[in-house]
């Protein structure tokens, strides 16, 4: 790691965060990289930036994931670092961030909507409950959720924050305990019938875990797509930059500039089942923030022991990451994988149906 004093000169010194910057994107993408060329069409990607705002910091450059995304060179990055430029592009974005977390109401306000939303209201026994995924939607499931839900009525949580100007939780067992609440308002005893998609197993797995310390029965914990632990960001970074490095990635990935392409972006996520219809333009930078405390929370989670039945459904690309990082915590654990990629192809399998179906239907005695 470079001396303070070299930290300080490469911080000072545009030529010098030039050079540090070419010699990263050379280093990363295994090319000879120039100051005018963008990391993107050199081969970097999304997920790289995270490496490489990393690999910068260990060098003393004070790069942001923003940065990359919104100057792509070393020679725009640079300048805008180098204390002779104009940050207020940089301040408004922090300003950004702030506000939205500022202006939004305590998620614990006795305000505050309700997270839990019904998906099938009729239906006998006890019902099954479904956390969201990261983007805190969870009424997609209501496209299949007549083939797993066994006549079982269906409720979901929706994220905090996902509905009315709400500051999102931070932690999963934030998260665990607000929902919890709200599930023993509705049903006070179990058996508890609980199910959660990708980010959303985390949760549904704290939930089990402390229903089952205060002596309740858990009548099926079903983890979808469960994340591998391996951390979306890099752990030391706050909501701010988590916050730029989503509006950097939704840039790269659906061409987001300015304003004048929110409506067409959300339409695009809409189809992709990232929101629902219920969601306005003027819901969207609200929400980004929400997707950057669920991240926060997700890579700052610290699973414990659940020795209950666990049922696991994943796509293959996960497996070798639960293998490795889950099973060692869900010692009682049945996984199931299939051939296909994210977490929204693996709740359309009908192989995922038939297993829930079974799971969720009454046994008879």
């Amino acid at each position: 790691m470079p001396s303070e004093k070299k930290r300080a000169a490469l911080f000072w010194s545009r030529p010098a965060i030039e050079q540090v910057l070419c010699g990263l994107w050379g280093e990363m993408l295994d090319t000879k990289a120039r100051p005018q060329d963008s990391f993107f069409d050199i081969g970097g990607y999304s997920l790289l930036v995270v490496d490489l705002v990393r690999a910068a910091r260990l060098r003393g450059v004070g790069l942001k994931a923003s940065h990359v995304f919104d100057h792509q060179t070393p020679q725009a990055i640079a300048a805008i670092l180098a204390p002779d430029q104009d940050h207020q592009r940089l301040h408004d974005e922090r300003r950004g961030a702030e506000t939205l977390w500022n202006e939004a109401m305590n998620p614990w306000s006795d305000s505050a909507p309700r997270c839990l939303v019904p998906i099938r209201e009729e239906g006998e026994g006890a019902p099954l409950f479904v956390v969201h995924w990261g983007n805190g939607n969870v009424r997609f499931t209501s496209q299949v959720i007549d083939s797993w839900r066994a006549d079982r009525p269906v409720y979901g949580f929706e994220a905090a924050g996902y509905r009315g100007h709400v500051s999102g939780l931070t932690s999963i067992g934030e998260m665990a305990e607000r929902y919890l609440a709200e599930l023993r308002e509705h049903q006070p005893e179990g058996p508890y019938f609980l199910a959660g998609l990708c980010q959303g197993g985390l949760v549904a797995l704290e939930m089990a875990r402390r229903l089952r310390e205060r002596g309740a029965d858990i009548g099926l914990l079903a983890l979808v797509n469960l994340p591998d632990l391996e951390p979306i960001a890099d752990r030391g970074w706050g909501l701010d930059e988590l916050y730029g490095f989503r509006l950097g990635a939704l840039r790269a990935q659906f061409g987001l500039e300015g304003e004048e392409d929110v409506t067409r972006v959300l339409q695009e996520m809409l189809h992709m089942a990232w929101y629902d219809e219920d969601i306005s333009e003027n819901d969207f930078y609200r929400l980004q923030m929400i997707w950057a405390c669920g991240v926060f929370a997700q890579d700052h989670y610290r699973p414990r022991s659940y020795d209950g039945p666990a049922l696991l459904l994943e796509s293959a690309a996960m497996l070798d990451g639960v293998e490795k990082n889950w099973l060692p915590f869900l010692p009682a654990a049945t996984v199931h994988h299939y051939d296909v990629e994210g977490t929204l192809s693996v709740v359309q399998h009908p192989e995922v149906a038939e297993i829930m179906c079974a799971a969720l239907t009454p046994k008879r005695p």
